[in-house]
C-alpha cells in the first residue's frame, strides 16, 4: 500500500502485506485518526508465513500516550 504527500509530491511505502495476499476495504474513522484495513486470502497458494490462511483486519491509529 502506497501513500501519497500532497504537499510534496512523494510517493511512500506505508504497509506491505503478506505473499499471495489483497490489501481491501480501506477506510477511516471520522476523524482521520484511525485507519482500518483487511487482509484477505493471506496465504491461499501456500507461499506465505502468514500464521492463519483466514482474512484479517489491522488497525492503525494515532494514540496520544501519557
Amino acid at each position: 500500500m502506497l501513500v501519497g504527500d500532497p504537499d510534496s509530491g512523494e510517493i511512500r511505502r506505508f504497509m506491505v502485506g503478506p505473499k499471495s495476499c489483497e490489501l481491501t476495504g480501506i477506510t477511516f474513522t471520522p476523524d482521520y485518526k484511525t485507519l482500518f484495513v483487511n487482509v484477505q486470502h493471506p496465504g491461499e497458494e501456500g507461499d506465505s508465513h502468514f500464521p492463519d490462511q483466514q482474512s484479517a483486519s489491522a488497525v492503525v491509529g494515532d494514540y496520544d500516550h501519557p
